[in-house]
């Protein structure tokens, strides 16, 4: 499994997931997540969804990376660019828990704390 990453700037990985997360790909998708928390470097990491569907099992790796990543000090937020997503994590009462956001921006400024 390979997921696209890039630094934002120097406080931000951002990690790109783009296809629908289910039973087949579950554990490759949360431990590649996993591999690119930082031990030191970025803060905080944005999780940029790029697909509308968020099945519970990616609702579940969402949460469990979230867990890692504040036991290793670095904030999760999340870009769901999609209507269908974000209105996903809002039903499910996530999105504040996973500082979601509609865009990379957002989900920075969520990351520090702010309101996008």
């Amino acid at each position: 499994m390979f997921l696209l990453s890039y630094h934002l700037d120097s406080a931000h990985l951002v990690v790109e997931l783009g296809e629908t997360v289910d039973l087949d790909n579950e554990a490759a998708v949360e431990r590649e997540i996993l591999r690119l928390l930082p031990c030191c470097g970025p803060r905080a990491v944005i999780v940029d969804l790029r697909t509308p569907l968020l099945t519970p099992r990616a609702l579940g790796v969402l949460l469990r990376v979230r867990s890692q990543a504040e036991e290793r000090g670095v904030m999760l937020a999340v870009a769901a660019g999609h209507g269908t997503a974000r209105e996903t994590l809002r039903a499910a009462g996530l999105d504040r828990v996973l500082r979601v956001a509609s865009t990379l921006q957002g989900a920075e400024l969520r990351s520090r704390g702010c309101r996008p």
